[in-house]
């Protein structure tokens, strides 16, 4: 996200005038408007839907939402804890347009070069995670090819969660996260090399039949099992898998305890309207086989919910 003529990632609401050598207090710091970092520079949204977007802001600010494809104003008085939430209509596929966020008492916050097309959530361990230029000493066969002729004005973005060019972090969280690290590529040679090489042809076969922008979420960690990828509410009937280590303290594998990768990974994501998901994973679970259909059910039973789709969403 920028602001208009400065290079800078979030706004003040009502910020206070400052003298050079005083330092700003830390209820200056917390008087800005936050953005979760999938809501930025480059996205992608889905079509024809209502999107939520939110942030943190100064209890009692009103924040002002508009996207350019259609200059309707979405209103929001911040909550006490902070937090603002609007919902804006996006109309069919195109771009690229710009949303406008302002406090009403300061220069206005905009997202650039956002896109309006089609979405997907694609998580799962290492089959996921395999990037197009292949992991080391295990190259893919034909994608050099699809690499060195990528090219930025394909309206294909990619959205990969705690990873820098296809750097990896192990992340876990006890407790459902509001954001998470991160931030969307175009279709560059370099960035098309880093991106999952199972999603990122996936979104290129939709780009080129649909005609539209495509958007990809890709949340994974190699070696995970399907446990930590499930809510809490989702593992409720699964407690001898270890639920429990979720209260106890994690171990030698903490991302691979119940609910810490939902809690990372996929919860920051649940109201960011997608089209569908993509999941590929299974190997981690062989020592417990018998029992995976039981859990990729509820699993997808429960992402459908949170997101909003039934039983007719794509998985």
């Amino acid at each position: 996200m920028k602001v208009r003529k400065e290079n800078v990632k979030s706004v003040a609401c009502r910020m206070p005038m400052v003298f050079a050598g005083i330092v700003l207090s830390a209820s200056t710091v917390e008087a800005r408007v936050v953005l979760p970092h999938v809501l930025s520079d480059g996205m992608v949204l889905q079509q024809q839907t209502d999107v939520r977007l939110r942030g943190k802001a100064t209890p009692g600010c009103k924040v002002e939402v508009t996207g350019s494809w259609d200059g309707a104003k979405a209103v929001s008085e911040v909550a006490n804890d902070s937090l603002w939430c609007v919902t804006v209509s996006t109309p069919k596929a195109g771009g690229p347009y710009e949303i406008v966020i302002s406090d009403g008492d300061g220069v206005p916050a905009v997202i650039g070069d956002v896109l309006i097309g089609e979405v997907w959530f694609c998580a799962g361990q290492s089959n996921m995670e395999m990037p197009m230029r292949g992991f080391d000493r295990q190259p893919l066969r034909g994608t050099n090819d699809i690499i060195a002729r990528s090219r930025e004005s394909t309206k294909i973005r990619v959205f990969t969660p705690d990873s820098k060019k296809g750097q990896w972090v192990r992340s876990s969280a006890k407790t459902p996260q509001r954001d998470v690290a991160g931030e969307w590529w175009s279709n560059t040679p370099d960035n098309v090399a880093n991106t999952s090489a199972v999603a990122y042809l996936f979104g290129k076969y939709l780009n080129e039949v649909l005609d539209v922008p495509v958007g990809l979420i890709v949340s994974t960690l190699g070696g995970s099992r399907i446990e930590p990828w499930m809510s809490r509410e989702a593992m409720d009937k699964f407690a001898r898998y270890g639920y429990e280590h979720l209260d106890e303290g994690v171990k030698d594998n903490p991302w691979n305890d119940p609910c810490l990768l939902f809690n990372a990974k996929v919860a920051p994501f649940t109201d960011f309207p997608v089209k569908g998901f993509l999941w590929y994973q299974g190997e981690s679970n062989r020592h417990n086989a018998d029992d995976y259909d039981s859990l990729m059910a509820s699993m997808v039973c429960d992402w459908r919910a949170r997101w909003g789709g039934g039983e007719e969403m794509p998985f």
